[in-house]
């Protein structure tokens, strides 16, 4: 059974979802008004008492519980303590092998398309961008980096549709958090460069139309990258869907050309 404090977490939550996702909140509004002034503060209120009933709350064995905190273990054996975000201490190995395995737009395709697999077209088609955009070629080099790494987070933390990510308390920040560390470990700039969020953002327009039998209805909303795709060499219709291991062997090959090291 719940304790008191669990309800009231809960409930704290529940409305400072109803509150920042509401149209009322979405419009500009005055300091005073009381919803908008409301937020911050559950916010708070919420994040403090599921600090104070978290121990309670997570089902973790005794091995979780150390100094350091819970952590996600990797296929080599490494371990991720999600506090730390020690990015640090996994193999790329570990990491691409989690994204080749990990599925895009929640399965909800017709066929097999990877994490790794997107991230190796974000990477080809935002270093092309750049190089296009007349960059120097180290700049169009870490563009290229950071296109194959940006997600590379959902190593650890899954790949969450784009809907779901505003709503769950905390997502973004400890995002942005890990996204931070990876930009810090491969020497890479922060804020993410816009190109790559470009690419990121409208890349789903075209992965939609060729993976899902009927394309949404929020396909036409992006911007059509089959130029750029085209010079690059994507062939959509028959690139996508890559098996685990070439999804694998592609991330790898993609990393060690743009950081002159073989993992």
């Amino acid at each position: 059974m719940a304790t008191k404090a669990e309800i009231n977490a809960a409930s704290l939550i529940e409305q400072y979802s109803k509150a920042i996702h509401s149209p009322h909140y979405s419009v500009a509004c005055s300091p005073a008004c009381p919803v908008c002034n409301m937020d911050t503060d559950l916010y708070n209120k919420a994040r403090k008492i599921m600090e104070l009933t978290k121990e309670k709350n997570m089902e973790l064995s005794p091995e979780q519980k150390s100094d350091r905190g819970p952590f996600v273990a990797t296929l080599s054996g490494a371990y991720f303590f999600i506090y730390e975000c020690n990015i640090e201490d996994i193999p790329v190995e570990d990491m691409a092998h989690a994204l080749s395995m990990n599925v895009r737009f929640n399965g909800h395709i017709k066929r097999f398309y990877s994490v790794a697999e997107h991230s190796c077209y974000i990477s080809d088609l935002a270093g092309t961008a750049a190089a296009l955009a007349g960059m120097k070629r180290e700049e169009v080099r870490r563009v290229a980096l950071w296109g194959l790494l940006h997600d590379i987070t959902e190593a650890f933390v899954p790949d969450i549709p784009r809907p779901f990510k505003p709503v769950i308390v905390g997502f973004k920040e400890y995002e942005d958090k890990l996204a931070q560390k990876v930009a810090r470990q491969y020497n890479l700039s922060w804020p993410m460069p816009d190109l790559v969020k470009y690419m990121d953002t409208n890349i789903v327009r075209l992965e939609a139309e060729v993976l899902f039998p009927n394309p949404p209805i929020w396909t036409n909303h992006y911007d059509d990258l089959t130029s750029i795709a085209t010079e690059v060499g994507i062939e959509p219709q028959k690139d996508f869907g890559q098996e685990p291991d070439m999804a694998f062997r592609m991330f790898m090959d993609r990393y060690e050309s743009l950081t002159g090291s073989v993992a």
